[in-house]
């Protein structure tokens, strides 16, 4: 009687069968974990701008766009620098850029954990905060620069002014009158004192026409 034995188990497998199959049920579990957390909705990062103003009720432009008034609050997606405006009646006009700065948890790859896989939803708040100036002390700066500068030029125009007058009537300048002569002024004098006593000799003390000479 000869007997035959078999050497092959009936249950043997593959090494890389076993492991494909590992690697399979594996991507199906994240699969199935990033599904359920997204349908959920009980994870996730919800980013908040917060824009405060003294005094309240001033107009707030984001990038350009009126948005609302202080208190403002909005709800953002991405970060980065924006341009703030805020305008309120009787006070000065502040435009700003504000850099919306990212946490250290929202840098890849652990911002993949925190938007999606965190059980426990978070959050990013950003405030600012601007003091408002008011209009008159923002005029009243720039009207005392208007004057003085006003001033300035009014001085300067008085200057050239009289530095064109001196030049104008100083000796030898076209146009300017001649000075008067001291020796002509004298020989005149003398001329005409002549003319007036032409024919008429030196007068001498009026003695009412009466005869000077002694009897």
């Amino acid at each position: 009687m000869v007997s035959t034995f078999s050497t092959s188990s009936p249950t043997s497998r593959s090494p890389r069968r076993s492991s494909a199959r590992l690697t399979t049920r594996t991507g199906a579990k994240l699969a199935a974990l990033l599904i359920c957390a997204g349908l959920t909705g009980a994870c996730g990062v919800t980013r908040t701008l917060h824009v405060d103003s003294s005094p309240a009720g001033a107009t707030v432009l984001l990038d350009g766009r009126a948005v609302g008034a202080t208190p403002y609050t909005e709800v953002f997606l991405s970060y980065g620098v924006r341009r703030l405006e805020l305008r309120h009646e009787g006070h000065a006009r502040d435009v700003r850029e504000i850099d919306v700065v990212r946490p250290w948890w929202q840098y890849f790859p652990l911002s993949f954990f925190s938007d999606l896989l965190w059980p426990a939803p978070l959050t990013d708040d950003h405030y600012v905060a601007v003091e408002l100036i008011p209009a008159h002390r923002v005029g009243g700066e720039f009207g005392d620069a208007q004057d003085a500068f006003a001033q300035l030029e009014a001085l300067k125009r008085l200057l050239a002014a009289r530095k064109a007058a001196f030049h104008a009537h100083r000796p030898g300048a076209p146009g300017a009158a001649a000075p008067p002569d001291a020796d002509g002024a004298a020989s005149d004098g003398v001329e005409q004192g002549d003319g007036a006593n032409d024919g008429e000799g030196p007068q001498g003390p009026d003695t009412g026409g009466e005869p000077t000479g002694g009897t």
